[in-house]
């Protein structure tokens, strides 16, 4: 898995890509009122303003923010003094659709929740995709089931730096289709008591808007690359809820298996019986994680030497992991060629086996060997293996606790 780990985090101004993301419904007054509030309480200024809701969305954010002659996104700007600052025009609204790309109208069947969750999925995954942008999120527009998706996916991809908060707006001034924020100037608006049903005319300059702060869990360190990239709503969270239970792996010689044991769910077949070049690979790797080793390229040498070393330090507990005699010259260049194809097939017997014990997905994730294609201007270089299960989680057996890792050495003369 990867290290998402980082220093102190910067001022959110210092960010290069800074993104506001609104729930909104038919009143879209929410973005007005955010983007107000973070200017004057946090000097934040978004590059790019994007919203979320369902089907009407666009035409009421359209004709009362967005429209170029009165729309109030724009007075904003103006009033603000970050005109042009700002990217929010039509390609930044996004509409939620059901599985046929229809708009939806409401959620209110579990088939719009899915949907609602996917949508909202898509979309804070990629803003949170890069570390050198922050996304700050307001809940405080749109329907309940919309600010609370919204809300909690932030809590499953955010970075440190990425901030979530409902704004608060003077009672009076609530629900009032013509405050959008408070303006410079002399800008009159009509309030009924519904009480009294008296009519009074307060001045939206008065109005008072503030942000509030909302802390939140970051879950992000628990998913595992894959997850960073793809995968739809049901599926994280499938993960997560196995992820966050105690698991661990364990590894019996004498049996020759590898028990993957997830600590909160009873079963008796959770040992994995291994042939003796998947299991000592399997050994190997999990050295390296109790180890704090990086990822290893089965096409360097070097990787393939530390396992030559490694095999034969364990011998003596997993035999017949060699059909070649190492000391002798030709064969251990034909072991040294062929150790990336050998490596490769032992994962994949590894990993199956695991699946077939554990077939949820969520299960075997957390004990497989995962790989992944690390990128260097814009290509892709040599996959990378590494062990997915956390050192903290790995039990090594007391055979090899004082096993080294080392380079083999091939005999001369």
């Amino acid at each position: 898995m990867e290290n998402h780990t980082t220093g102190k985090t910067k001022s959110p101004n210092e960010y290069r890509k800074r993104v506001l993301l609104c729930s909104v419904g038919i009143y879209p007054q929410v973005v007005t009122e955010t983007l107000y509030a973070l200017v004057k309480e946090k000097g934040f200024i978004p590059t790019h303003v994007h919203v979320i809701g369902t089907a009407g969305v666009e035409e009421a954010v359209v004709s009362t923010l967005l429209h170029p002659r009165v729309g109030q996104f724009h007075a904003l700007c103006r009033n603000l003094g970050i005109e042009g600052q700002v990217t929010f025009n039509k390609s930044c609204i996004h509409v939620i659709t059901d599985k046929n790309g229809r708009p939806l109208s409401d959620i209110r069947t579990q088939e719009d929740n899915m949907a609602t969750a996917n949508a909202i999925v898509d979309i804070v995954r990629k803003e949170c995709q890069d570390d050198t942008s922050c996304i700050h999120v307001s809940i405080a527009g749109g329907q309940k089931s919309l600010s609370f998706f919204l809300g909690y996916i932030l809590s499953i991809f955010a970075q440190p730096q990425d901030t979530l908060s409902h704004v608060l707006v003077s009672p009076e001034y609530e629900n009032l289709p013509e405050f959008f924020y408070p303006t410079q100037e002399q800008q009159e608006l009509r309030v009924i008591d519904y009480h009294t049903f008296d009519e009074r005319v307060i001045l939206a300059k008065n109005a008072k808007v503030t942000l509030a702060d909302i802390p939140f869990i970051r879950l992000r360190n628990n998913l595992p690359d894959n997850f960073l990239r793809e995968g739809p709503y049901s599926e994280l969270i499938d993960y997560l809820d196995s992820a966050l239970d105690p698991i661990e792996m364990r590894f019996d010689l004498k049996k020759k298996t590898v028990i993957c044991d997830a600590k909160s769910i009873v079963s008796s077949n959770e040992s994995v019986k291994l042939p003796p070049i998947p299991l000592s690979t399997l050994l190997w790797l999990a050295v390296r994680k109790k180890n704090g080793l990086d990822a290893i390229d089965p096409s360097d040498d070097a990787a393939a030497l530390e396992y030559f070393a490694f095999a034969q330090d364990i011998e003596i507990y997993i035999p017949g992991m060699h059909s070649s005699d190492l000391e002798k010259k030709t064969e251990f260049d034909n072991a040294l060629k062929s150790f990336k194809a050998k490596f490769t097939e032992a994962v994949s017997r590894a990993n199956n086996a695991i699946r077939k014990v554990l077939p949820e997905i969520e299960r075997y994730r957390r004990f497989e060997i995962g790989s992944e294609k690390p990128k260097k201007n814009g290509r892709s270089r040599n996959s990378l293996y590494q062990l997915v299960t956390p050192s903290e989680n790995i039990v090594l057996p007391d055979e090899i606790k004082d096993i080294t890792l080392r380079q083999f050495v091939f005999p001369k003369g």
